[in-house]
């Protein structure tokens, strides 16, 4: 359910908030969700390098959720550049939240864990949005009864901050 349900789910509800909303930024965001990711982030990877050139021209940066809603641990951002992870920083304390109330930025992105990673090795700027360590992370005991769900509207509502930054620049 954290991943990646939970994931999915948020950007489900953005997407379905700013179409309803009449929400027009200055560019185009595109929702997307990879299936495979723990098989080797087959979908972005298929994405990124399949269309690259276009990708490169009309990409101007990538936000995912990604094991988001877990019952216990720290949410981080892990950002590539660095700047884009002193961005979702920014957001979040101009959102209220500090590292003081338990939500810390790290960057840079760090390994190929998460579909932002092929983004970030063709260098567009690219983060995701994590909670842990979660036990039940990769169990049959990740379900939905388990999800923080305070946590995820947080994520949700992060996500989306960060998104729209980035839509408007």
């Amino acid at each position: 359910a954290a991943d990646n349900a939970a994931g999915v789910a948020c950007l489900l509800e953005l997407a379905n908030y700013w179409t309803r909303s009449g929400l027009r930024p200055k560019r185009t965001i595109r929702f997307v969700s990879y299936a495979a990711e723990e098989e080797g982030l087959i979908g972005s990877l298929f994405d990124v390098f399949l269309r690259a050139p276009l990708v490169k021209a009309r990409c101007r940066g990538v936000v995912t959720p990604d094991v988001v809603g877990a019952p216990v641990g720290k949410l981080t951002i892990n950002g590539f550049p660095t700047m884009l992870a002193e961005l979702g920083a920014q957001v979040a304390n101009d959102m209220g939240y500090t590292d003081a109330t338990g939500y810390e930025t790290a960057a840079p992105a760090g390994p190929e864990y998460a579909d932002h990673w092929p983004y970030a090795r063709i260098k567009l700027p690219a983060l995701v949005i994590s909670k842990g360590p979660d036990p039940y992370l990769h169990t049959p005991f990740d379900t939905a009864d388990r999800l923080d769900y305070t946590d995820l509207r947080w994520t949700a509502a992060l996500t989306g901050a960060l998104t729209l930054r980035l839509a408007q620049r």
